[in-house]
């Protein structure tokens, strides 16, 4: 499969994992997306999940199937970015400036600047799904994901960054409150 269909229903697979977990009138607490979910992500009971503890939920979940470049674990950047595309375009019409930075800010906040008229190629006003993945192919942010350094995205560095979204104060425990509002801010409740 070229790798423009394969984005495409990659960003197909997302988004309806995203809406089968949407707590609200478009989902109904499914595979993501519900508070509640934090009891099962808290296997240890202490009312805090690990990274490890998010790993492997997310991995029990299969939150990152639609993500695999291949059998060796490694997470596809066209996929992934793709995905990113689906979960930051929360009109459903072009990433537009505003849905871009609020994007950056909460997946990549040590990132450098970014001009959003780089990454608009043809000038309309909003990004779409092409023009997302090539901004993502020309620049470090995803290789900042790269942990270890070795030219791969594993499935452990992708649910780090997926973690460290919701992690907001970033002291390496993720909390009920900090969950429910991770849920809100990746616009699974629109």
């Amino acid at each position: 499969m070229d790798t423009e269909r394969r984005g495409w229903w990659v960003g197909l697979a997302l988004c309806g994992l995203l809406l089968a977990g949407c707590p609200g009138p478009m989902g109904g607490g499914g595979i993501i997306g519900d508070a509640s979910d934090f009891v099962n992500l808290d296997k240890d009971g202490d009312e805090a999940v690990t990274v490890n503890e998010f790993s492997k939920w997310g991995k029990d979940q299969g939150v990152l199937d639609a993500f695999m470049g291949n059998t060796k674990g490694e997470v596809a950047n066209t996929a992934l970015s793709q995905g990113l595309y689906d979960i930051w375009d929360v009109e459903g019409s072009g990433i537009t400036e505003a849905e871009w930075n609020e994007g950056l800010r909460a997946w990549f906040p040590d990132a450098d600047t970014q001009e959003f008229t780089s990454w608009d190629l043809d000038q309309d006003g909003s990004l779409d799904g092409d023009e997302l993945v090539a901004g993502f192919a020309h620049t470090d942010l995803l290789r900042g994901w790269d942990d270890d350094g070795d030219g791969t995205l594993t499935m452990d560095e992708t649910y780090r960054r997926f973690y460290d979204v919701f992690d907001q104060d970033s002291d390496g425990t993720l909390t009920s409150d900090e969950w429910t509002r991770g849920l809100a801010s990746w616009n699974w409740g629109f």
